[in-house]
């Protein structure tokens, strides 16, 4: 509902003659009624817009602007047709059914699993039986155990939320108002290319040993990797084309180009001599499983890769992501420009960069520190 105040001077003809009146009108706007409330000589009326597109007014019959204002809640809800009583489920299936097209998997995956939560915790209510106190209630517990999950949970139901209030099936959006505490931030951990032949020396797969190469010498996200075609991969020109396809979208639903280093190019022109063919009706991926149908699951490499990890006897910390992050942090403190890792990386802008590896920039503040060893004055201990 979006409010405001108007100011009106209104000349009309009367038995009188011409005259002019100025009225001070308080306006209500609804997104699909346009309808709003003006005074006139004492007493409030509604103005709205019928279908046809003819303009219609109706008289409050009162004067005061608290009466009016309620008058206007009842009437705008006779004029709404009834919203559909949908439960939870019922609304979920329908979200589900426009949002899949738009997002990745993944995404999809987090926002079944914050409406199963949802559901488990409040039971499959009506729509408007959920309450703001019922909604923080269950954020707030499931932060207390698990913050990364209350954080997801409360981005995905926020979101499906707003579309029900777009649709109308609810009023008002429960979840528009929760906050949760923050979580604080964790430096990436990064990984040598010594520690990196530890992992790979720990690795019988060939398939998984091409995955690990290839997170760390390109920076590509694992899902990103896991649905490559040789289709994308341009040998010639040593270059790998991450593409939006029908089976699989981006994180950020843009196309990028990756260049190739000699590890990664020696390493694709090895699994193409050995590419096996399943189908010619769909894409033959480069890591698809044995039998031909699908790649392999995200989970189930970074189950393999932090078994790997372990066997080496490397930090718990370091898990695939710390490929990728690895990747990026050799580029920044080899004083690549950020714009440039940024593209190579995927992020939606340089600030995403900057916010990540902000922290390694440690020469540029050591020398922003030495403004104060300029003309200092100020005696030391020793001289004190």
């Amino acid at each position: 509902m979006i409010t405001e105040f108007f100011l009106h001077i209104r000349t009309f003809f009367s038995a009188e003659g011409f005259v002019s009146v100025i009225t001070f009108s308080f306006g209500l706007f609804f997104p699909f009624l346009s309808l709003f409330l003006f005074k006139r000589k004492k007493i409030w009326y509604v103005q709205y817009d019928e279908p046809s597109g003819k303009k219609k007014r109706v008289s409050t019959n009162c004067k005061l602007k608290t009466d009016a204002l309620k008058f206007l809640s009842n009437f705008k809800r006779s004029l709404n047709p009834k919203a559909p009583d949908l439960k939870i489920s019922e609304f979920r299936d329908k979200f589900i059914e426009f949002i899949e097209p738009q997002i990745s998997k993944s995404y999809l995956r987090q926002i079944i699993f914050a409406f199963r939560e949802l559901i488990n915790f409040a039971g499959d209510v009506c729509l408007h039986k959920i309450s703001v106190y019922s909604v923080d209630i269950f954020l707030s517990s499931k932060f207390k155990t698990a913050r990364h999950s209350a954080l997801g949970h409360l981005k995905s139901l926020k979101s499906a939320f707003s579309k029900a209030v777009s649709w109308n099936f609810i009023e008002a959006n429960p979840f528009e108002k929760i906050k949760l505490g923050k979580i604080a931030r964790k430096h990436p951990v990064f990984i040598s290319e010594s520690e990196l032949q530890m992992i790979l020396d720990c690795i019988q797969d060939k398939l998984l040993k091409a995955i690990v190469i290839v997170g760390y010498f390109c920076g590509l996200r694992l899902d990103e990797i896991l649905h490559l075609t040789f289709e994308s991969i341009d040998l010639s020109n040593r270059i790998i084309h991450v593409k939006n396809t029908e089976y699989f979208k981006t994180k950020n639903r843009r196309d990028r180009t990756v260049p190739m280093c000699e590890n990664v190019y020696r390493t694709f022109l090895e699994l193409k001599q050995n590419r096996k063919v399943f189908f010619v009706d769909r894409p033959n991926f480069i890591f698809q499983k044995s039998n031909g149908f699908g790649v392999y699951h995200t989970s189930y490499v970074s189950h393999l890769f932090k078994k790997a990890v372990r066997q080496a006897g490397l930090s718990e910390n370091v898990c695939f992501k710390s490929l990728r992050s690895s990747f990026g942090s050799y580029l920044v403190q080899s004083n690549v420009s950020i714009f440039q890792v940024q593209r190579l990386l995927g992020h939606s802008s340089p600030v995403v960069t900057q916010n990540h590896y902000a922290h390694l920039d440690v020469q540029s503040l050591a020398e922003a520190i030495k403004v104060f060893d300029m003309n200092n004055k100020v005696s030391s201990l020793k001289g004190s």
